[in-house]
């Protein structure tokens, strides 16, 4: 705030008479007015005061005229809010009120002082006139945010501007005082010669140098703080300090040779030149660079040609070369530093030039695009390439192959083509054959793994470094199993025999693959008719043969209908899924071969004599019947009972001519002597009927009856 503005302010608190204005006639007294208000910015506040007129005979009526000193006529500052209408003053209190209002004008500022003067006017005496006064403070509270840098890296002999900005607008001056706290540095490593900041509308940046010293010295990094500080304006806010890291370097001189080499991680080389007195005055020596394998994007921040500076009293003069880390492998690159020696005339007799050999640090990898890949076994040959690429390679490098056998052997199963390959930096990558052999031998899918290693360059590393490759079998075999058969029952066993349609492999550990086969009723009964079974038999590697199985069949003696049982078929579960069954189930038919009993005699009758043809055709009857299914046994049986009928009429006829020659005196049945020989005869014939199987002849011992025999 200017003097002239504190001037007005002082007068319009002079003018104040302690709150009371007086004339011959009247006096008003003023209470509750202060003599000075606190406003904050953006804050609303009432200032209220009563006014009364003592001893006097006149009741006056005022009009109100407020006014602010210095003037804010466009309201930048405050907002004045109050009734201005006339106002009746007497003999009690009357109080007047004004709202006042502190604007936010988003400028950082000194507090404000205003005088507010209240003129009221009277009416009808403008003897009594008064003017009432008080000041109003506006207390800013923006704020000015500094900003500096938090953390900066410099290098030995340069200069830095390390500076301080903000954008806030301000109307007051403030100083910003700048120091320096030592990390592991001292004051041999820099040099600050401002201290001090003075800011000043409107400018809102200003900064300091610091030189950075350099001592001559290999060394590590180093550091120290900046620290910037506003002793006097609480509300200018600054970040604490500013962290400055001195890099490392490396210093070669060109006495101690004509070569360096120097890592691509290298930050900066210097190259300094020594005298072996020092000058009495600055001497400049020129220089100039010229490329060898190295380009313009190897290194920066030289400028050349140029000049080397060795001042008074020094001995060393030196170029400071930043060497670019470009991410790229490649190989070891150089350039050289060509110095023009002219000492106080003198023509320098050495190498007057110095070659840097920067050596490659970044890094690479290489690989197979996937870690797994499956091929078909019929694919003949499978290649893949090296596309996985990381990172950017300006060399060629070699790559070694090689293949790990698996469950697949080399040389049975596939072929390795190449065992190494060159990588051209700026070809595509060569392709990596597998000549994979088709064996059409039926087999579990097989696997083996190609590896990859970098020949020769520790700077490029594998990435997928193996590539498992799973050989897919496409050979396709199938188990022949019978549909039917059908076997007499008075064959012991059925055998039911299958073969594979192309060789199968062993299991892994050379054993066989196994058929499993289970028995199954039908009305053929496990233990009546057959022996039931589940079992495994064994399928040959490696060969096509037939193989059979045993079932055993029982006979039993009994005349009966075909009888059938199943045998179900199934592969074991870890058997190759090349391998099929073209039929699952075998129906196995019983067909029985049993007959009816038969007997036959030297001493048939005459009466008798178509008996012996009718036995004598039973056994072709019976090799008929095999032969039919069971509807031919149903005609069969009825022609034979027909037959049979016969037999029997001719039967009864000879039984009752016999009788004729019983006696019928005695109980029982009775021949004679005469007909002894012939009854054996006749009981064969009726046993024959009655299925019986044995007949006897004894003697009527009982009756003593000579000649007389019951049958």
């Amino acid at each position: 705030m200017d003097c002239s503005r504190w001037l007005a302010i002082i007068i319009g608190v002079l003018l104040v008479k302690c709150g009371t204005c007086t004339d011959n006639n009247s006096t008003v007294q003023v209470s509750g007015l202060q003599v000075e208000y606190f406003i904050p910015e953006n804050v609303t506040r009432q200032i209220c005061f009563n006014l009364t007129i003592v001893d006097m005979n006149y009741n006056g009526n005022y009009s109100i005229n407020i006014t602010t000193n210095p003037p804010d006529p466009e309201e930048m500052d405050l907002l004045l809010d109050y009734d201005d209408s006339e106002i009746e003053l007497d003999n009690e209190e009357t109080e007047f009120c004004v709202s006042v209002m502190a604007y936010d004008d988003t400028i950082a500022e000194s507090n404000e002082s205003f005088v507010i003067s209240f003129h009221f006017v009277s009416v009808d005496a403008p003897e009594m006139n008064f003017t009432e006064s008080t000041i109003v403070t506006i207390i800013d509270n923006d704020v000015i945010n500094v900003t500096v840098n938090q953390s900066v890296t410099v290098f030995e002999g340069t200069s830095y501007q390390f500076c301080a900005e903000f954008t806030m607008e301000y109307e007051f001056e403030f100083n910003i005082e700048v120091t320096i706290t030592d990390g592991d540095t001292d004051g041999s490593d820099y040099s600050l010669t401002q201290t001090t900041l003075t800011f000043q509308p409107p400018n809102n940046l200003m900064c300091v140098n610091i030189t950075i010293l350099d001592d001559n010295a290999a060394e590590p990094d180093e550091y120290f703080m900046i620290n910037w500080v506003a002793p006097n304006a609480s509300n200018v806010i600054i970040t604490p300090a500013t962290i400055v890291t001195i890099e490392r370097q490396i210093e070669v001189s060109l006495a101690n040779g004509t070569d360096v080499t120097v890592s691509e991680e290298t930050d900066m080389v210097r190259v300094c030149l020594q005298v072996n007195t020092p000058p009495l005055s600055t001497v400049e020596i020129g220089y100039n660079i010229t490329f060898g394998t190295a380009d313009t994007s190897d290194i920066i921040r030289v400028p050349y040609p140029g000049t080397i500076n060795i001042t008074t009293n020094e001995s060393y003069g030196c170029l400071s070369i930043v060497i670019n880390s470009d991410s790229i492998v490649e190989h070891t690159e150089n350039f050289t530093v060509v110095f023009i020696l002219n000492i106080n005339g003198a023509t320098y007799s050495g190498d007057n030039d110095i070659t840097i050999y920067i050596e490659d640090s970044s890094a690479a990898t290489v690989g197979f695009e996937n870690a797994t890949v499956s091929v078909q076994e019929n694919v003949d040959i499978y290649s893949t390439t090296l596309e996985n690429v990381i990172g950017m390679v300006d060399v060629d490098f070699y790559v070694s192959v090689m293949a790990k056998n698996g469950s697949a052997v080399a040389g049975s199963d596939f072929i390795l083509n190449s065992t190494y390959a060159m990588i051209p930096w700026k070809l595509s990558p060569p392709a990596i054959g597998v000549s994979i052999i088709d064996d059409n031998i039926v087999e579990q899918d097989e696997t083996f793994v190609i590896t990859l290693s970098v020949i020769n360059n520790t700077r490029i590393t594998t990435n997928i470094s193996e590539l498992e490759i799973t050989i897919v079998d496409n050979d396709r075999s199938v188990l022949s199993t019978p549909y039917s058969t059908e076997i007499p029952e008075s064959n012991s066993i059925v055998q039911l025999c299958f073969s594979p349609s192309a060789q199968i492999a062993p299991k892994s550990d050379g054993s066989n693959y196994t058929l499993n086969y289970t028995t199954v009723n039908g009305n053929a009964t496990d233990g009546q008719d057959f022996m039931g079974v589940s079992a495994t038999v064994s399928i040959p590697s490696l060969s096509t043969i037939e193989t059979c199985i045993n079932i055993s069949i029982i006979d039993d003696d009994i005349i009966e209908e075909n009888r059938l049982f199943k045998v179900q078929w199934t592969l074991e579960d870890d058997i190759p899924s090349g391998v099929t069954l073209d039929n699952g189930v075998t129906t196995v038919t019983i067909a029985d071969d049993d007959i009816e009993p038969s007997t036959s005699s030297s001493s048939t009758p005459t009466t008798t004599s178509m008996t012996p043809t009718s036995t004598t055709s039973s056994p072709t009857q019976t090799s008929t019947i095999d032969s039919f299914p069971l509807g031919t046994y149903a005609i069969i049986g009825i022609i034979v009972g027909v037959v049979a009928a016969g037999v029997c009429f001719l039967l009864i006829l000879i039984v009752i001519i016999c009788c004729i020659r019983v006696r019928t005196n005695r109980r029982g049945f009775y021949v004679t002597n005469e007909d002894k020989g012939d009854a054996p005869q006749m009981l064969r014939y009726s046993a024959s009927l009655r299925s019986l199987t044995s007949q006897t002849v004894m003697p009527v011992d009982s009756r003593e009856k000579e000649n007389e025999y019951m049958v």
